[in-house]
């Protein structure tokens, strides 16, 4: 029932599990003005979902380096990918930036 046409070719993550120094602390904000639930993809390609957050919504993640974040509104649509890369910071990543 998820509406995937935005994001129809998910790549796999491809991080390196148990290496510290791939790992990333990463801020999202959720500004999209609706819910919005983040998920990832494993190595294998499966989508592993997380929490749904709601509007205006702060939260902290850790993550790989080479992980592929998933994001879908409420209706369960797909609204895009953003690749996690050395390039990311504890600075608050809005996650309308990310699927745009």
């Amino acid at each position: 029932g998820y509406d995937m046409s935005a994001c129809q070719f998910l790549p796999s993550s491809s991080y390196n599990v148990g290496v510290e120094e791939e790992t990333l602390k990463v801020t999202f904000v959720n500004d999209t003005g609706d819910g919005v639930t983040p998920a990832y993809t494993d190595r294998k390609g499966k989508v592993k979902f997380l929490r749904r957050r709601g509007i205006d919504q702060i939260w902290k993640d850790s993550t790989y380096i080479g992980t592929i974040w998933v994001w879908f509104s409420d209706d369960k649509t797909c609204l895009g990918i953003s690749p996690s890369k050395f390039e990311w910071s504890d600075d608050y990543q809005m996650v309308t930036d990310l699927v745009n």
